[in-house]
């Protein structure tokens, strides 16, 4: 009977696919709202990613497409995998060369996972 990986085991596993799968540099942004003194309320981009943060991004399965079409709608859908314990959000921005990303659902749910992955779309550039 086997019990599954070890604490250890699990470690090793995930720095060596982070170290194989995730090539592209990438940042992590979230979105504060400020207001000024008049009660104006403006968004800002934070930066929440770690320096050096690599990502691998793919185009997600047809069965992913379909469960969130409504959320995706006609903008081009990327699966954006990243260093297990990344944090990031719904609505955090992943910004991989110049292309930006906004994050719709995270897809990490797994017994061992090695990687978080989210379902990101591109958005135009503001």
């Amino acid at each position: 009977m086997s019990c599954g990986p070890t604490a250890a085991e699990l470690a090793c596993i995930r720095a060596e696919v982070a170290s194989i799968a995730l090539s592209l540099p990438c940042i992590i942004q979230a979105k504060t709202i400020t207001k000024d003194e008049w009660g104006t309320e403006t968004e800002v981009w934070t930066t929440i990613s770690p320096d050096g943060l690599k990502c691998g991004m793919k185009s997600p399965k047809p069965d992913v497409l379909m469960v969130y079409a409504d959320q995706i709608g006609a903008k081009l859908a990327w699966q954006v995998n990243l260093p297990y314990g990344t944090t990031v959000g719904v609505q955090n921005r992943i910004i991989i060369d110049s292309d930006t990303l906004i994050v719709q659902a995270n897809l990490s749910q797994q017994s061992y996972p090695t990687m978080v992955t989210v379902l990101a779309v591109e958005i135009q550039h503001e």
